[in-house]
């Protein structure tokens, strides 16, 4: 990290900001030089990762989570979210609650992939920035499938927007499993990749990605079913071409 790490917040959102990443995170530190953040995160880092961890007592096993502590750590204090394809941003909560990073990256909708996280702007009263929830818990018993409906609503949310070219940050607290399980959920869906290809994808972009493998598991089947339907959907729509074409009136001579 080369430069000074900025957390620009709305004053009116500080206490709000501070209550969900715990009074003892030390957001007074966010504005300090890169090496202050740098000699405090090493010598505390895995204090500070062990409190970043949603139900410690309950942490899941993760896939691919080989990203020391302290490089982990970097991408929580990032200034900006990490862009894995234009206008596809995924973050931590601190991106979520910068609304300057917000701005400067021009995104309109933000997808909270937390039950607790606020949506920081919401009912602004420009009203620019919309948002959809996905109350995923990161445990060692977490599961997609209770929240499927919700998933559905905010991989459409993305959709929507990218094919509006409205830039979309999707978050968690760490930006590296819930939120980069919604992500991939869209890519297999919508950009029609495998999950290996999505997570490649993702983790090609931001080096901290570890997604709870209870999450991998689901979106792996969940890759099948949505290669089933839309085959039968593509199947469908030849079938009703080619049902069209038949019915047509021949026309005489």
């Amino acid at each position: 990290m080369k430069e000074t790490v900025k957390c620009l917040v709305p004053p009116s959102k500080e206490k709000d900001l501070q209550k969900t990443l715990m009074e003892d995170y030390h957001p007074w530190l966010w504005p300090a030089p890169a090496p202050r953040l740098w000699a405090y995160g090493r010598l505390f880092q895995n204090k500070l990762l062990s409190k970043l961890q949603e139900h410690g007592d309950t942490r899941p096993t993760r896939w691919n989570a080989e990203l020391p502590a302290l490089e982990r750590l970097a991408y929580f204090w990032s200034r900006d979210p990490t862009e894995v394809l234009p206008g596809l941003f995924v973050g931590s909560a601190k991106n979520a609650a910068d609304s300057a990073s917000l701005d400067r990256n021009n995104i309109r909708v933000v997808v909270n992939a937390t039950r607790d996280i606020d949506n920081f702007f919401e009912g602004r009263n420009d009203g620019e920035i919309r948002y959809a929830r996905v109350p995923i818990q990161d445990t060692r018993d977490g599961d997609l499938g209770p929240v499927q409906a919700d998933l559905d609503a905010a991989v459409e949310a993305i959709h929507e927007a990218a094919q509006a070219g409205v830039p979309v940050l999707v978050h968690c607290f760490m930006g590296a499993s819930r939120s980069v399980a919604v992500l991939c959920a869209y890519l297999i869906r919508h950009r029609q990749m495998t999950f290996a290809e999505a997570y490649a994808s993702i983790l090609a972009a931001r080096k901290c990605a570890a997604i709870n493998v209870n999450f991998k598991r689901w979106l792996e089947a969940n890759e099948a079913t949505e290669a089933t339907e839309a085959t039968e959907a593509t199947e469908a729509e030849a079938n009703a071409t080619s049902t069209e074409a038949l019915e047509e009136p021949s026309i005489e001579a």
